[in-house]
């Protein structure tokens, strides 16, 4: 699979509906743009700097990959991070169960991948509506984030 068949037009999102919920882990003077946003719902953004830094919605993490696009385009050919930061054979096996994307929708883990039972299986991702699941996991990574790694937290969602 080529990138572009591993990301999401970023235009079809409300960056600033979708941030405010994520403020809680950017500090006041992060700047920054979003520059691709993947079929999982993560992004990656470039910062006046021009380091790259990867939003990791599935486990509420925000962490600079590279110095700037020209070593992230040489990092997605090094080790396994395309496979890691863009999933193309989890989005093929999906695609050949006809679980195919629409207009503003992204692929959602339905027990996200930053818990212990969060797995990168078919069985575990839904497809969702872009803005609401990037709103839902930052609600739900802000409400855990004081919260020890190993505490049992049981989820009440409801549709």
């Amino acid at each position: 699979m080529e990138l572009k068949e591993l990301i999401i037009d970023t235009n079809l999102v409300n960056w600033n509906r979708v941030f405010n919920h994520w403020s809680w882990l950017f500090d006041k003077s992060t700047s920054f743009n979003v520059w691709i946003l993947t079929k999982f719902g993560d992004l990656f953004v470039h910062r006046e700097n021009g380091s790259i830094f990867q939003l990791d919605t599935g486990a509420g993490t925000f962490e600079r990959v590279a110095r700037n696009k020209e070593e992230f385009g040489e990092l997605i050919d090094t080790n396994d991070n395309l496979s890691l930061w863009f999933m193309p054979s989890l989005i093929s096996q999906l695609e050949s169960q006809n679980k195919i994307l629409k207009t503003h929708q992204c692929y959602g883990f339905i027990t996200p991948t930053g818990f212990k039972e969060g797995t990168y299986t078919i069985d575990n991702i839904k497809i969702v509506d872009i803005e609401e699941y990037l709103i839902a996991m930052g609600e739900l990574w802000n409400h855990l984030k004081n919260t020890p790694d190993g505490t049992k937290v049981t989820l009440d969602i409801k549709e």
